[in-house]
Formats: structure tokens, sequence, C-alpha cells
């Protein structure tokens, strides 16, 4: 405990920033800070827990290989073995006594392998629970930050989704994106090294499927994820047909048009029907390939190594210890398959939701951000020059405005309703920026103020 105390101390003390070398390994980050991948947001800002984490993992795999050879010697020397007394550490152990030990020895190795495992899962997610605060944090700067025209043209409700309910994968992805791999990657590996070490055979018929286990089964996963996505995309036209219907209801109701609606919501209700049959054919048959899979090995196990015990090539204890080692295979193996198949959903999230937080034209953070120790009054004329104002639909609204007044004056805006007289007001607290021209207070360009004063 205190060793990793003291570890986690030295790597969050290392105050050097990423190495430029491996800066350079992706694309750059915005002014804000947010990455274009989610690899690169992730090493920017949490590469320190990263490293502790792939540090502790990597402790972690002696241990596990332990475990998984005690449980031979319990067998072939604890229970089956013939000479004893047995020495450990200066004393002398009878054949109970040697048991009670191995025994003991093995408890504690369970509780250390348990104990990495409740610390790594406890820190991945605190990393990864940071993180998504931090993204969101950033992503909700950005929307105070977009053109208010964008708003006219977006819904609420999708940027409030994707700033709650659909970064959450995100997050969780975040603290596990490179500790999960090496974790359970360097699990399968140890366990398979436990077993060619026994044998060579059988550590071969422990490994022979998973090649093939490996190509089929992600190719098969994703399929399944790729109708699911078809079927959430169908499921949303469906949820803003039926607000269409409720909204349009005395319409429907004043044109006999019910039929034609019950036929349109069939047709999509069928649509999803076929489709969620599909993914149910399809993750079934993955099911069935993995236990599959997963039950014929133990056949050559039994077949194998019992010729092997029969002949006298492999002891009991070996034949018994691999397998239990065996057992452990099926989680890790299953973690790295979701791991594969989550990273890319997780990395097409994240690019999607950042695409759509990066909006054209947002006031620039500085702006936003910056407060002056002493805001100075404003003095001189308020002056428009060939000031311009364009809408997001290329739609002008403003068209070369000039005018010229001392600050303090009180000013009317006059001309019809259609001549854009209400947005004139609107350019001095920066609810509409000029696409051209220039408005100045003084000498100052209001649009180059920080809010701090110009609010």
């Amino acid at each position: 405990m205190g060793f990793l105390r003291n570890l986690a101390a030295f790597v969050q003390s290392a105050s050097p920033p990423l190495p430029s070398s491996l800066r350079s390994l992706w694309p750059q980050r915005g002014a804000d800070g947010l990455d274009p991948t989610i690899y690169g947001y992730i090493l920017h800002y949490s590469w320190r827990d990263q490293i502790y984490l792939v540090i502790v993992t990597l402790l972690s795999f002696p241990f596990l290989y332990y475990s998984l050879d005690l449980p031979k010697l319990i067998i072939n020397r604890a229970i089956l073995g013939k000479e004893f007394p047995q020495h450990f550490l200066g004393f002398e152990l009878n054949q109970l006594s040697y048991l009670l030990l191995m025994c003991g020895i093995f408890l504690v190795l369970i509780l250390i392998n348990g104990w990495f495992k409740l610390h790594l899962n406890v820190k991945k997610g605190q990393v990864g629970e940071r993180m998504l605060r931090r993204l969101r944090y950033q992503l909700y700067e950005r929307v105070i930050r977009f053109p208010l025209s964008h708003f006219d043209r977006s819904a609420t409700g999708q940027v409030i989704a994707m700033l709650t309910g659909e970064l959450e994968p995100v997050g969780g992805f975040i603290g596990e994106a490179f500790a999960l791999p090496i974790s359970q990657g360097g699990t399968l590996l140890t366990i398979f090294v436990f077993m060619f070490v026994q044998d060579p055979l059988l550590g071969a018929a422990a490994v022979a499927f998973y090649p093939l286990q490996g190509y089929l089964i992600p190719k098969l996963q994703r399929i399944v994820r790729r109708l699911n996505r078809e079927r959430v995309r169908k499921v949303r036209v469906l949820s803003d047909r039926i607000a269409e219907t409720i909204a349009a209801r005395n319409e429907i109701r004043a044109n006999d048009a019910a039929a034609y609606q019950l036929a349109d919501i069939s047709h999509r209700l069928a649509e999803i029907y076929d489709i969620r049959f599909e993914v149910y054919n399809r993750k079934f048959f993955v099911k069935f390939l993995n236990n599959l899979f997963n039950n014929l090995t133990p056949f050559f196990f039994f077949l194998i190594g019992g010729y092997f015990v029969i002949k006298g090539g492999l002891s009991w204890g070996g034949l018994g210890a691999i397998l239990l080692a065996y057992k452990e295979l099926s989680s890790p193996w299953k973690e790295l398959l979701d791991f594969y198949q989550n990273q890319q959903d997780v990395a097409i999230k994240y690019e999607q939701v950042v695409e759509q937080f990066n909006v054209p034209d947002m006031l620039d953070r500085r702006l936003l951000l910056e407060e002056p120790e002493k805001v100075e009054p404003l003095q001189g004329h308020v002056t428009a020059a060939n000031l311009s104002v364009v809408d997001s639909d290329g739609i002008p609204l403003l068209e070369t405005i000039n005018f010229d007044f001392p600050l303090g004056t009180n000013v009317a805006v006059v001309g019809p309703s259609n001549s854009g007289r209400n947005f004139v007001p609107q350019l001095f607290p920066r609810l509409v920026t000029p696409t051209s021209g220039r408005l100045l207070i003084g000498e100052t360009d209001i649009n180059s103020l920080p809010l701090a004063v110009s609010g």
C-alpha cells in the first residue's frame, strides 16, 4: 500500500508536460484543449495516471502467475507427496502442517490479486470520472461561446443529450484506455505461458481456437452493433414522427388522414421489428460460437491431458492446475473483445460530439474568460463604418450601416419593420456579430473587448 501511494505521488508530481516526441504522434488540440481524437485527449490530460495504471498492472502479473502454479504444488507435494517432513524457513513440517502452509500462501495470493483488481478498478473509475468532468466543462464552455444564431437551427434537447447521456460511455472508456488491454492481455499471456510451461501440447490446445475466435467474433459483433445503431436511428425517426402526429392532430382528424398515418407507423414499426429480429439471430449465434469454442478446449484437455497422465508424462497436479487456469481465460478474453468493440464506438462518439460542438464563428475564448484588473470608462464617439450583418442562411440583416454620435447621447433607430432596425441595438451587447465593417467606441472596436468590459 505504501509503495503504491509513493508511486502515485511520484507519477503525479512529475511536472514536465507530455514529451514533444509523444505529442507529435497525434493531431494538435484546439485552443480550448479539445483534441480531435479520443486517445489524444486522454494522453494530453491523464498520461501520468495512465502510466501509473500500467505500472501497477504489470506489478500484478507475478502474483497471478504464482497463484496459478501453487495449486499444482498443493496437489503434487502437499496431498499426493510422500517426502515428509518438509522444511520451511528452518521449521520441520509434517504433511498436514505443510498442506495448511501451502493453502495459507494460496489464500494470501488470492487476497493480493483481489486487492490489485480492486485498486485498479477504483483508480480507473476515478480517472474516467475526472476526465469526463473536464470534457463536459470544456464542451459547456463551447456552448456559451456559440454564436447566438446557431441556436435558431439546432435542437436544444440534442445539445443537452450530447453533454449528458452520450458522454457517459466516453468517461468509462478513458480510465480503461491503456490499463484494460494491458491488464487483460497480460492476464491471457500469463495463463498461456503457465500452460506451455506445464505441457507444450496442452498449451497449444488452449490457444488453438483463439485466433479463429479473434477473427470471427469481432466481425460478427461489429454487424450486431451496426444493426443496433440503425435501430436507434429508426426509433429516433419514429419518435419524431409521433411528435409530428401529436402536433398535427387537428389536421389529421379534419382531413381524414388517420389511415395514412397508421400505415406509415405500421411500416416504421415493421422496419424496427426486422432489425431487432436480425440482432437476436446474430447476437445468439455469437454466443453459440463462444460457448462452442470454450467447451471444445476442455474436451482436448481431458483427452490429451488424460493420455499423458496415464502414460506418466504429466502429473495430476499439473493437469488440475491447467484446468483451473483455463477457467480464468474466458473473463479476460471476453473483456478484450468487448474493449475492442467499445473502443471503436467511443472513438466515433467522441469525434462526433466534438465535431458537433466545433461551430464556426464562435466567440474567442480569450474574450469570454479574460478579466482586466481595471476597466477604464469608454469615451468618444460611437461609430459604425460600413457595418453589415448576414445570418447563417446568407440573408442580409443589416447592409452597410454608417452612423456617428457622441457616447451618452439618446438615439432612436427608425425604419420599416423589415429594415433590420431591431438588430442595431443588439450590436452593442454582442448579441449580433458584424459580418463586415467595424463598430467603434472612440478608437476601440467593441468586438475586440472582453465580455468583462463590454458587459
